[in-house]
């Protein structure tokens, strides 16, 4: 009388009368769990069923993924091939579990690109965006999320980076159009009047600092793109007799240049 197959015994295949069909993956799992390719009994198969899947090595699976693949392949479940195991630990499987259920963060690329940003490279990944915040991080740069975002967003703004002596990249237009609704007198700002941009050059370069904040994601057709916020702001507050509302920015920064100014900020050139 033939042995009573189990379900889920990897010998099981669709015969009649008895005879039993293997194919080769099943053959190859039968020579892996039972050594030698001796086929064990019905008893056997219930016994192997009940004791959980082999050890590895020092009595513990490798690796618990490696554990979980050979008990699906004898019939049982992914918690009961780890638990099933006398001695497994606990966090281990808590760990398990844990890198398959939990979201990594900064893992879902946003929709489009929003207005405002820059392409700094196509056909990007998500391994250049952590490798950008993780440089970031590790430069001390301080690392947000964007309001509205989650853990789970690729996007992120990194803030903290600012260049000395950087008035040669101001941008006068903002400044003259407001000295045409309201003049100040200033010395920079008269010879600024008169074309002469050297003195408000040489006055941001004593007295302010080019703060640089930067805003990166991965869009969804893999877009790695940028949108940059940069300004001058005084090193000292107090120091500058500029008037305080005068826009200070900074001129358009080409694609290049952003991105260099960015991996610089991230330790990365």
């Amino acid at each position: 009388m033939p042995a009573v197959l189990l379900q889920g015994d990897p010998r099981r295949a669709a015969g009649r009368g008895g005879h039993r069909v293997l194919t080769q993956q099943q053959r190859r799992t039968l020579k892996g769990l039972h050594g030698q390719g001796q086929q064990p009994t019905g008893n056997e198969a219930q016994q192997d069923k009940q004791r959980g899947p082999p050890a590895y090595g020092n009595g513990r699976p490798a690796h618990a993924a490696q554990a979980v693949e050979h008990g699906s392949q004898a019939g049982w479940s992914g918690t009961h091939a780890l638990t099933s195991m006398p001695d497994f630990p606990l966090t281990c499987l808590s760990s398990y579990h844990a890198g398959v259920t939990s979201p990594r963060p900064a893992s879902r690329p946003i929709p489009a690109q929003p207005a405002g940003y820059v392409q700094l490279a196509r056909y990007s990944s998500l391994t250049h965006l952590w490798r950008v915040i993780a440089g970031a991080e590790r430069m001390g740069r301080e690392v947000t999320l964007v309001r509205g975002d989650t853990e789970e967003t690729a996007r992120r703004k990194i803030s903290g980076y600012a260049l000395a002596n950087a008035g040669t990249f101001i941008d006068t237009t903002p400044i003259l159009r407001d000295l045409e609704d309201g003049f100040d007198v200033h010395p920079a700002l008269v010879a600024l009047l008169a074309g002469d941009t050297e003195p408000l050059k040489t006055e941001l370069n004593a007295h302010h600092e080019l703060q640089l904040d930067f805003t990166i994601a991965l869009a969804a057709n893999r877009d790695f793109i940028c949108r940059p916020d940069f300004r001058f702001v005084p090193i000292v507050k107090g120091l500058s007799d500029l008037p305080s509302h005068l826009k200070l920015r900074a001129r358009r920064f080409s694609r290049d240049e952003i991105n260099m100014l960015l991996l610089r900020a991230c330790g990365m050139a």
